[in-house]
């Protein structure tokens, strides 16, 4: 016999003081104990257990009704004799063949009034068992609640599949075909994920014949309400905090989901299953709850957490969606919400290719459960990594749940902060970090709101900036960056060099509120700087990315942030502007790598489909893929400022610091020829820390930041000069 692993579970039980069958499931004391002999002797049991010198399991023989002096003078032979005449005196009574065969006997032994009992069958009644399947049940139950049956099973040692069906069919007086149906994928045991054999390979009948997780234990107490049987598997879901008013930046999307399920219910259409996705804290579970309440269905919810708060494994988790399903399928308007779906995934289980995973639902049973629910789901995760494109397709509708927008933000703080004494500037200020989620707001609002009532020596707004701050850098999410402050040169169009009346350009982005525009030429000549007026004329949020912002050293992450990035323009009604463009529209035909190819391809595709306004800067168009120029509907360049408009500027960045220009210093700057706004405004950086106190000391900066242009331009600096690249 192959060496055995021993249960801990049942190892500890053999120190209890009960002495006989009875003191475990009395009701089923004549079953257990019919069950337990047929192990040790029909299936060979008493070989792990009456060994030459010792007897494994003394609490197991006297439990049997072996005398306490037999196993006190031990002898293994008189031992085994011993427990084969009980055998025959239990297992083979005369009274067997009164009621008309064993298998009647053993029936009515295994069907007393009891709580278990009547459990069992109102459960079998919810899922159609049969009698076989029921009595399989109990069975599995039963050796798992009394631990001196327990014992005589786990004598068995390492079952193979086969080997466990002939177990069952011994135990239970039933055909090994009959057990096969009992067990197959087809048969409602299994169906509903209440337990199935585990053919991945040979383990002892707990772990081979296996069984929702806590139901055994549900099923032994008497229940208030049947429905807290599956207390570890579904519950009802709590009443909703939101309603769906407070979804209102989703736009149509919630009101046309809201409309797919209420007709999809009443006309009990199958595999109805709604994806939820999006970062963590953005609603995706009150907004199912919202949804239910306010097309007044009851929802359940699949559990996440066991007996005193233990995570529950991801099989676990599918094996009771699996059985709502079944249980709720009679119920009339009723849903169901899967949170936390990334648990259930096959690539986060280590066996996700063995057939233990198929069997368990972790890969092959998903996609059938896609397709075949009675009941409607909702699904969420926060991450979609994890999912198998595969499972991905099979959902009838997928919303993101994003961060909402900047003003939605807002109000969503000016509401959670309601009597609270926050101004709506706060809220404003606060509300520009777009990692700020609804759920994050509630906490630091309630936090806070605690904090000042229990006597803080400081302002409610100092009390929110501190917890929502702190959370932000727990969570390796910076606050929005202070703006730089600005320099004195007012911003005016006339100021700069571009190839187009950028007047026109502004009055046809106002007009028709799209426009793909690529703006080039050297640093500094205000290329960003227009767009950021373009969108301040618009009344628009400025959506600013640079390659920083979306290069990703994974493969395809690139991609995903660049489509992210142009989803958050549409979501915000921002101008996007991209700096550095030429990171990633560079022409593909010098690429040297995969990624760099496929990363021009989805920023090409997403410049086709994007309607908003979008402007890339660049100092390198010359680089550009020709198809990106294609897509482009204007390409303005901005060059060195002319005479006139370098001539203004100076006037007006002299009027701002108290000088005055002579003709002398106007006719210098005719030499500085290479002068952008951007130098302007370096001057007057620099003025802070070294005062401007004269024009010619304006002038000898503007001189200095011609020469340095003059210089890049030539040789390059040092080790570069000798460089072989």
């Amino acid at each position: 016999m192959a060496t055995r692993r021993r249960n801990s579970k049942y190892f500890l039980q053999t120190t209890v003081t009960a002495t006989d069958m009875e003191d475990f499931s009395p009701e089923f004391a004549d079953a257990c104990k019919r069950w337990a002999l047929r192990a040790l002797i029909d299936l060979g049991g008493h070989e792990g257990i009456v060994q030459s010198s010792f007897c494994t399991e003394p609490g197991l023989m006297r439990a049997l009704g072996l005398n306490q002096e037999m196993i006190e003078n031990y002898e293994p032979e008189r031992m085994l004799g011993a427990l084969k005449q009980l055998h025959r005196d239990v297992v083979n009574p005369k009274t067997a063949d009164e009621s008309g065969s064993a298998a009647a006997a053993a029936k009515t032994l295994c069907t007393p009034d009891s709580v278990l009992m009547r459990n069992i069958d109102w459960l079998g009644n919810q899922v159609s068992l049969t009698s076989d399947e029921k009595q399989i049940l109990l069975l599995s139950v039963l050796v798992r609640q009394n631990p001196f049956l327990g014992q005589a099973v786990e004598a068995l040692g390492f079952l193979s599949t086969s080997r466990a069906n002939s177990v069952l069919s011994v135990l239970l007086d039933i055909s090994v075909p009959r057990v096969l149906q009992a067990l197959s994928e087809d048969s409602s045991l299994v169906r509903s994920g209440l337990m199935f054999i585990d053919d991945s390979g040979n383990f002892e009948f707990n772990n081979k014949v296996v069984m929702l997780t806590g139901l055994d234990g549900q099923l032994m107490v008497e229940q208030k309400n049947l429905y807290f049987l599956f207390a570890y598997n579904f519950v009802v879901a709590p009443k909703p905090k939101l309603t769906l008013e407070q979804f209102d930046h989703l736009g149509s999307k919630v009101k046309n989901l809201s409309t797919f399920l209420s007709v999809a219910v009443a006309e009990k259409q199958k595999g109805v299953n709604i994806l939820v996705y999006g970062p963590p804290g953005t609603g995706k579970t009150e907004l199912g709850r919202a949804l239910a309440k306010e097309l007044k269905f009851q929802l359940f919810e699949v559990a996440v957490e066991g007996w005193r708060g233990s995570h529950i494994a991801g099989k676990d988790r599918l094996a009771g969606y699996r059985l709502s399903q079944m249980i709720l399928a009679k119920r009339k308007n009723t849903m169901l919400v899967f949170d936390e779906i990334e648990d259930i995934t096959p690539r986060t289980e280590d066996d996700g290719n063995s057939r233990r995973g198929n069997r368990s639902g972790q890969k092959g049973f998903l996609n059938q459960l896609l397709q075949e629910n009675p009941v409607p789901t909702i699904w969420i995760t926060n991450s979609l990594r994890p999912l198998d494109p595969a499972h991905l397709r099979r959902f009838d509708y997928c919303l993101l749940m994003d961060i909402p927008p900047k003003k939605v933000r807002t109000a969503m703080l000016a509401d959670c902060t309601k009597g609270l004494d926050v101004s709506l500037e706060w809220c404003e200020k606060k509300a520009a970090n777009d990692a700020l989620s609804p759920a994050g707001m509630s906490r630091a609002a309630k936090v806070a709101g605690a904090m000042f009532k229990g006597g803080a020596n400081t302002s409610v707004e100092a009390l929110l900036d501190d917890v929502i701050d702190s959370a932000m850098k727990v969570l390796s999410i910076d606050a929005p960056p202070a703006k730089a402050k600005a320099g004195a040169v007012k911003y005016q169009l006339d100021a700069l060099n571009a190839d187009c009346d950028l007047g026109d350009v502004l009055a046809g982005l106002t007009e028709t509120g799209e426009g793909r525009i690529c703006l080039y030429g050297v640093p500094g000549t205000g290329k960003s700087a227009f767009a950021k007026y373009v969108a301040d004329v618009l009344g628009k949020p400025a959506l600013i990315k640079r390659a920083s912002d979306i290069l990703d050293p994974y493969i395809g992450q690139t991609e995903c942030n660049m489509a992210e990035m142009f989803y958050q323009a549409e979501k915000d009604d921002a101008v996007l502007i991209l700096d550095e463009a030429d990171s990633f529209l560079r022409s593909r035909e010098g690429a040297r790598r995969g990624w760099e190819i496929t990363a021009v391809n989805e920023m090409l595709t997403q410049m086709e489909a994007f309607g908003g306004i979008f402007f890339a800067t660049t100092n390198l168009l010359d680089q550009l893929d020709a198809a990106s120029l294609r897509r482009f509907d204007m390409k303005i360049n901005f060059g060195f400022l002319k005479h006139a408009q370098r001539l203004s500027l100076c006037r007006e960045v002299c009027k701002s610091i108290g000088l005055e220009m002579s003709s002398r210093d106007e006719s210098r700057l005719v030499e500085l020829e290479k002068l952008t706004p951007g130098d302007f405004e370096n001057a007057l950086r620099q003025s802070r820390l070294r005062p401007l106190r004269t024009v010619d000391d304006l002038l000898s900066r503007l001189s200095q930041e011609v020469k340095l242009k003059n210089l890049s331009s030539g040789r390059p600096i040092g080790f570069l000069a000798t460089g072989t690249a």
